[in-house]
């Protein structure tokens, strides 16, 4: 009996040493996993607060690029010069044009024909908005190409098509504005052609945002 109790009480303690020795790699692995969690839960809450201003971002980006296109159908909003002082126009215009043609536009001014000097700012803040719309599409996609790796399979396609779009617009815009008639190219067809890109690019604008949000929710 004394035997079998000593070799019990042995073997107890010999287990309790046992237990209390994988109680201890249990607890340290238990804390290294619960470490390596916390690491990344932290960097997939980053990525995704990231990925949240991104999206945000490129969308925003995408909204001010499409009004400025769709600006180019239409002419500029240009006041009357009838009733400006010499100093008046060049504070007016100063904003859209370069300064040769804003001196351009200053002698046509001064030699009383004010109707032709408000025709060539037009022209010149037309072009200008050309200029404005052209380094919007350059921004989206160096913005979009800078922050891809955010971006799932199913929105790069998206914003490809939306971008694809603005270029053949912004394309299509300027001559329809400053082509002359008998240049060969169609006006009719042109802005067929341009309707259906705009159809396209309104319809890729909504479902690119539907998308985000399915994707943010």
């Amino acid at each position: 009996m004394v035997g079998t109790a000593i070799v019990g009480g042995a073997f107890s303690i010999f287990f309790n040493k046992k237990l209390e020795s994988y109680k201890f790699i249990l607890n340290k692995q238990l804390e290294t996993y619960k470490q390596e969690w916390q690491v990344k839960f932290h960097s997939t809450s980053l990525y995704l607060s990231k990925k949240q201003e991104v999206y945000a971002k490129m969308y925003s980006k995408i909204t001010i690029t499409v009004g400025n296109i769709f600006d180019l159908r239409r002419y500029p909003d240009v006041k009357s010069f009838q009733d400006f002082s010499e100093k008046d126009l060049m504070e007016y215009i100063k904003e859209y044009v370069t300064d040769g043609v804003g001196k351009d536009i200053q002698r046509v001014f001064n030699e009383g024909d004010k109707e032709k000097a408000e025709r060539l700012f037009s022209i010149a803040k037309k072009q200008t908005m050309y200029s404005i719309a052209y380094q919007s599409i350059c921004g989206c996609n160096n913005f979009f190409l800078e922050n891809e790796l955010f971006f799932s399979k199913e929105t790069i396609e998206l914003i490809s098509t939306i971008n694809s779009y603005l270029k053949k617009l912004h394309s299509n815009y300027y001559p329809e504005y400053y082509q002359h008639p008998d240049s060969g190219i169609d006006q009719r067809i042109l802005r067929e052609e341009n309707d259906s890109y705009k159809e396209i690019l309104i319809k890729s604008v909504d479902e690119l945002k539907t998308l985000m949000r399915e994707e943010l929710s």
